[in-house]
Order: structure tokens, then C-alpha cells, then sequence
């Protein structure tokens, strides 16, 4: 019959919340946690993975929860996540290493959540994010 080879990864500070598998490279994928981070992994080096991202928000000392990871299925250096506030960052996974980690690309909110009173920011935050089959849209 066949066999199944499972590896236990413990890098991550809190619960993992997201996988996500690059589409057109299997051995690629990326975790989103409770700790803000996201990670990125490699199947045929699991040793130590590359810390991605502190997704943070505007000014806070602690980051936000991950909640959602999306690779662009047309353009797979780039990174959507949904965090523990009402924004759906894009990173370009080109330029993390010559930035500052924290900086996306785009920050984009829905418009019924992008409202100035304090109280309601606090209260909304996304918890999924998806590329369509084009790649061309956040949904």
C-alpha cells in the first residue's frame, strides 16, 4: 500500500490559523499564526523557515493575528493575508529582504469597514482573504 511520511514543525509562538501551498510549486508553503507572523517553508529543507512577516498595525508595539494567508495563483511572489484588524495587506515577497519586514505592499480595507470612529475599528477585523483564478482580484 501506500505510505505517508507526516513531520511535526514547531516554529511558530501561538496557534497556526493558515497553510497555504505556493500552485505551482508544491514544495513552497507559508503558515499565518495568532503570533503575527507569517512563515515560509520549504519541503526539501525543513531545518529553520524563513520568517516572512510581522503584520502590524499602524504604530501598535504588538502585532495582529494572522487569520489567512493567499499566494497569487499568476504572480506567486505575492502575498495576501487577513489579520486581526480590518486590513487585507499584499506583500511582494521579492522586496521583504530589502525592506522593512512589516511593509506591505498595498493595505486595502472594504469600504463598510473603513470608518473613522475608534470603537468600530476595534470591534471588525478580516478573517479570510483569496486571489481569484486570474490574480487580478482580492476577494
Amino acid at each position: 500500500g501506500n505510505s505517508c511520511h507526516t513531520t511535526t514543525l514547531e516554529f511558530h509562538n501561538d496557534r497556526v490559523k493558515a497553510v497555504e501551498v505556493e500552485p505551482c510549486n508544491p514544495n513552497n508553503f507559508w503558515s499565518g499564526s495568532e503570533d503575527g507572523t507569517v512563515l515560509q517553508f520549504d519541503c526539501r529543507c525543513l531545518q529553520e523557515p524563513a520568517h516572512l512577516v510581522t503584520c502590524r498595525a499602524h504604530g501598535a508595539p504588538r502585532p495582529v493575528e494572522v487569520k489567512f494567508v493567499s499566494i497569487n495563483p499568476v504572480r506567486p511572489y505575492q502575498l495576501a493575508t487577513a489579520c486581526g484588524d480590518e486590513y487585507v495587506r499584499v506583500y511582494d515577497r521579492r522586496m521583504l529582504s530589502r525592506s522593512d519586514r512589516d511593509d506591505p505592499l498595498m493595505k486595502l480595507t472594504p469600504p463598510h469597514l473603513a470608518v473613522n470612529g475608534s470603537e468600530r475599528k476595534r470591534l471588525t477585523h478580516t478573517t479570510c482573504v483569496s486571489f481569484g483564478s486570474t490574480g487580478r482580484r482580492l476577494v
